[in-house]
């Protein structure tokens, strides 16, 4: 029997290389466990239930109502209560001019006049400043007793300053001007719009105009903005 030359054995590694017959390893990703997704948060009902079990404990039982906070907190927030978003600042200053007509004037004790829009969602309106010039028409108002007023949202919301006689103002044959104190707090309610109103009676037979000048800012909710929390470590000590 003749034996292969080595010249031979490289030509028989070549061709099986090659050949289509030969495979080539694939790599094997090794399969990894992703995490389970956390638990939804609790719903309204949950927290119903919670309340419950805390109410039912004897007067005195501190260390068991940590327990049951605990144990709840724990199924939610295995690692730990997150940290707090970043306090949200408060926007700069604005003034604005808003002009109201006799019509509006005649009917603002049923009819508060809209001044500014609600703030975004986590923020409230805060009045800073509010001044009022009243320009006479022809006629002067009739006002009686009547005192204007800014609120929050409608004739029955919160007031944001202090009533401002029409005396003196309203009732002028020349224009005149006057300036809001400001309720404390000035702020306006969330999700509420900022609106003028009178108070005390309609005004009758004038024909003048007011202008106000606002200054607001927008301040963030305390929903929106917590008190810095440290990170929780679960479990009675």
């Amino acid at each position: 029997m003749r034996r292969r030359s080595y010249s031979e054995h490289e030509t028989a590694e070549e061709e099986v290389e090659a050949s289509p017959m030969s495979v080539t390893p694939v790599a094997v990703t090794p399969l990894v466990d992703e995490p389970p997704p956390p638990p939804p948060p609790p719903t309204a009902e949950q927290m119903t239930v919670l309340l419950v079990a805390i109410r039912r404990i004897a007067p005195g039982s501190a260390r068991r109502v940590v327990e049951i906070i605990d144990k709840f907190l724990l199924h939610y927030y295995p690692d730990g209560l997150p940290e707090p978003a970043p306090p949200i600042p408060p926007t700069d200053p604005v003034t604005v001019p808003i002009t109201v007509g006799s019509a509006e004037i005649l009917t603002l004790g049923a009819l508060p006049v809209h001044l500014l829009d609600a703030a975004p969602a986590g923020q409230v309106l805060e009045l800073m400043a509010s001044d009022l010039q009243y320009s006479f028409g022809t006629l002067p108002y009739v006002v009686g007793a009547s005192t204007l007023v800014i609120r929050s949202m409608d004739a029955a919301g919160l007031p944001v300053t202090l009533p401002l006689s029409a005396t003196g103002l309203l009732d002028q044959t020349v224009n005149a001007g006057s300036a809001f104190a400001l309720a404390v707090p000035a702020t306006v309610a969330e999700g509420a719009p900022l609106v003028l109103h009178m108070e005390g009676g309609e005004v009758t037979g004038g024909d003048g105009t007011i202008t106000l000048n606002i200054t607001y800012r927008m301040v963030s909710t305390p929903s929106a903005n917590p008190a810095s929390l440290a990170p929780f470590k679960f479990g009675v000590e």
